[in-house]
């Protein structure tokens, strides 16, 4: 009992410094131009969880299956990176997928049970909830009521420009709503939807999955939301809300059939005005820019269809830039790197269908923020996928609950 208690403790210890170096590589400072600190990061990321299975060198699978997969796996990648990945950023490439998502695959199958799986998630909700609650701080009494000054600015690569800092904790950036100025609340992100990617894989898990919700946490959640001032993150509200009453009126009676058709009416309505309104100024419909993103995209695509253009292939050779992961791996990786996503997510899909639909939900969530967010290459689209390759691979040795 001693061992396996002491067996948890570290595997949460793992967990949680894997979850915070996932997001610092998606903040500021994975974008700034202390190369040092952001290669550091990169590359302590890519090895954390190969150290954790030289310590332990137990699978919960036969290790035929995990080679099997690892072969097949490997051979895509070498395939792709012979032919689209430049001696540039190889390094970037061979940290990224041929070193971290399979030793964070070994990593997640060496646990073997789904639920320690998930601590990962937990994690990243755990050390948001800190970072929604210093970032509405300093939004609040910094850029709202100006009580607390700016402590400096910080030169950004993305946006190539330089910001108002706030001690090393909060990032303010301008923006535009309903024709005012506004300006979103990003926390420690370059821009609003990556800071809403991560809470919106975070109210979704305190909401859906775990076994006892946290108020605090889930109103903290919704409220940085909020703050962020974007269409996604009001995607986020909406899906969680009718997420939790879709599952909550489960049973076949009579009052929740009726909920249930009436969540659908309000649904379509909702989509309706929503459209409505956002297509009807220019100025403010980010969904127009994302369409012909979308469309650009897949014209871009066309041309290229097997390979790509090359891996991390920047936006702007193209006519119109990257605001979601699809176009992003289609035009960098095509069809070749795509399919690793895919066929990932695939494994999610019907892992979670087997498994229980407070999952699945919480998948479909994730994979909405991923379809209109630009989060193809970072670290917590990697580890979404490791996810979805362990499950497969441990799937006979998971109960359903």
């Amino acid at each position: 009992m001693v061992k396996y208690r002491l067996r948890v403790n570290e595997t949460k210890m793992y967990m949680y410094l894997l979850a915070f170096l996932i997001i610092l590589s998606h903040s500021i400072y994975a974008y700034t131009n202390q190369r040092l600190v952001v290669n550091g990061i990169y590359a302590v990321l890519s090895f954390l969880p190969a150290s954790y299975f030289f310590r332990k060198r137990v699978l919960c699978v036969p290790i035929r299956n995990f080679l099997s997969w690892l072969a097949i796996y490997l051979a895509v990648c070498m395939i792709y990176f012979l032919k689209c990945v430049d001696i540039n950023d190889s390094i970037s490439f061979v940290c990224r997928y041929v070193i971290y998502v399979p030793f964070l695959v070994l990593f997640f199958v060496t646990l073997g049970r789904w639920e320690y799986m998930l601590l990962v998630v937990k994690a990243i909700a755990d050390i948001m909830y800190f970072i929604a609650i210093i970032s509405l701080f300093f939004w609040i009494f910094g850029t709202i009521l100006h009580i607390i000054p700016p402590s400096g600015t910080i030169y950004a690569l993305w946006g190539n420009s330089y910001r108002d800092f706030y001690y090393g904790l909060y990032l303010e950036v301008p923006g535009r709503l309903f024709k005012t100025d506004f300006y979103r609340n990003v926390a420690i992100f370059c821009e609003a939807p990556a800071y809403v990617f991560f809470l919106g894989i975070s109210l979704t898990f305190e909401n859906l999955l775990k076994k006892r919700r946290d108020i605090k946490k889930i109103l903290v959640f919704i409220i940085s939301i909020i703050t962020t001032g974007t269409s996604t993150g009001m995607l986020v509200l909406l899906f969680n809300f009718g997420a939790f009453y879709w599952l909550k009126t489960s049973k076949p009676t009579a009052n929740n059939i009726g909920m249930r058709v009436l969540m659908i009416l309000v649904a379509m309505i909702g989509c309706i005005f929503f459209l409505k309104f956002a297509f009807s100024d220019s100025k403010i419909a980010s969904i127009i820019l994302r369409k012909k993103d979308y469309i650009n995209g897949f014209n871009v695509w066309r041309d290229s269809p097997l390979f790509g253009y090359g891996y991390m292939t920047p936006s702007n050779r193209f006519t119109s830039g990257f605001s979601n992961s699809i176009s992003q791996l289609l035009i960098g990786g095509g069809i070749v790197l795509f399919g690793i996503y895919i066929i990932s997510f695939v494994h999610m899909l019907i892992f979670s269908l087997n498994q229980n639909k407070n999952l699945l939900f919480w998948f479909m969530q994730v994979i909405i923020l991923f379809a209109i967010s630009v989060v193809g290459y970072a670290y917590i689209s990697l580890t979404i996928i490791a996810l979805g390759y362990a499950a497969n691979l441990c799937r006979g040795n998971i109960s359903r609950k």
